[in-house]
């Protein structure tokens, strides 16, 4: 592909414009409706504040309900009015951007830090995927145009997604089960 559009190039034509990101959404003729941006966007800012949430429920070992519900109520209630702008008042792109960066970056150190002084088994899990988010985040905010047409940060941070993912789900796995042998052991 890449030859190809160099030998256009040279030729002097455009490059062509790939409709690769999503082939299916051409294959079907879904070219999306108004709202699915918005709600990628929302639903990206849903996902990061309850990581957020739950990295801070983890980091700081809350057992309280009460106090876990004092916790996650502000940020609940700030992911909620930051969608709900979105939606309602002004879709802003930047501000988005930055809420989301904002609270990720949170999650990414909260983690971090939790992982540096919990001496989990599973540690370089944590370290892997803390990593990972934060190039996604690095990828997000640094966009760069496509590498010869063909690889630009956004579709980077989706190629991190998927090995981050993983490694999380898995790491959610061990944790539970570490964490079940351990409140065994304590009951006996």
């Amino acid at each position: 592909m890449f030859v190809t559009e160099e030998e256009r190039e040279t030729a002097g034509n455009t490059t062509v414009k790939y409709h690769g990101k999503w082939p299916l959404r051409r294959a079907f003729r879904i070219e999306g409706c108004g709202n699915d941006m918005e709600l990628d966007y929302s639903s990206a800012a849903i996902v990061i504040g309850f990581s957020l949430i739950v990295s801070i429920l983890k980091a700081f070992s809350i057992k309280s309900e009460a106090t876990r519900v004092m916790v996650a109520a502000p940020l609940i209630a700030f992911v909620t009015n930051h969608i709900l702008y979105l939606k309602c008042y002004q879709f802003d792109y930047d501000l988005n951007m930055k809420a989301c960066a904002m609270m990720g970056v949170a999650k990414v150190l909260i983690s971090g830090v939790w992982a540096r002084i919990s001496n989990h088994p599973f540690e370089w899990k944590i370290w892997v995927v803390t990593i990972g988010e934060g190039l996604i985040i690095l990828f997000q905010i640094y966009d760069f145009p496509p590498y010869k047409g063909f690889l630009d940060a956004h579709a980077i941070s989706h190629a991190i997604v998927v090995p981050v993912s993983y490694i999380w789900w898995s790491f959610i796995h061990d944790d539970s089960e570490y964490r079940t042998k351990t409140l065994m052991r304590k009951a006996k």
